[in-house]
């Protein structure tokens, strides 16, 4: 689908700019796996009437969740490369 190799190609690398550096923390997990399953229901047309879940959602687009790509609180190291394949050959 074009709309999510047009979301993976300029809204994540946007996005993922420099979180190596990050810290994350349980508060900004959830903002972040929010804004991930805003973007991801704009571009299927999903409405929140439609009473379609977020795993759903994530089935039918095979989108890895970004929030576990960001190192968290214990600083994981980050391999950018690594990265990037999940996002571009998801599982399917």
């Amino acid at each position: 689908m074009l709309k999510l190799r047009l979301f993976n190609s300029n809204v994540l690398s946007a996005f993922l700019y420099s979180c190596e550096c990050w810290k994350m923390n349980q508060q900004q997990e959830k903002r972040i796996v929010a804004f991930e399953n805003n973007c991801l229901r704009r571009i299927l047309n999903i409405n929140w009437r439609d009473h379609i879940t977020n795993q759903t959602v994530r089935s039918i687009t095979h989108q890895p969740l970004v929030a576990d790509i960001i190192p968290n609180e214990d600083g994981a190291t980050w391999d950018t490369l690594s990265v990037w394949r999940k996002i571009d050959s998801p599982e399917r």
